[in-house]
């Protein structure tokens, strides 16, 4: 039908969530930045490859491949009836905010939970328990 998906492919044990794409603060950026970028996807997809195990996860503007959840998934982190565009803006809006504080040397700690603080190796510079 002329659309493009975008899939990522991971061979790791745990498949990221498509709904850490969501949110002030979105985990896992990669294809949420590159639909921003290439306003031509219609469709993104986490795919899981390990041996014995095929897994997706995705979501897109229609249905794309048998299956295929539409923006519809969307609609518990955003507003109701969302569209592809308005995601894509969402999305667009968000990593530009981040983008902005970066350049202008915002990069205070935001830990997203506590177990992220225990794999970060810069615990003995961190100012996060000062904030």
């Amino acid at each position: 039908n002329g659309n493009t998906l975008l899939i990522d492919y991971k061979t790791g044990k745990n498949l990221p969530s498509i709904f850490d794409w969501f949110g002030p603060r979105p985990k896992n950026i990669q294809l949420p930045l590159y639909s921003v970028a290439l306003r031509s996807i219609q469709g993104l997809a986490l795919v899981q490859i390990n041996v014995g195990s095929l897994k997706f996860k995705e979501i897109s503007l229609e249905e794309l491949l048998f299956g295929l959840r539409t923006i519809g998934v969307a609609e518990n982190n955003l507003r109701s009836n969302i569209t592809w565009d308005e995601l894509i803006e969402h999305w667009r809006s968000i990593l530009t905010k981040l983008a902005s504080d970066f350049a202008a040397g915002e990069a205070s700690p935001t830990p997203l939970s506590p177990q992220v603080c225990k794999k970060c190796s810069f615990g003995p510079v961190c100012r996060v328990s000062c904030l």
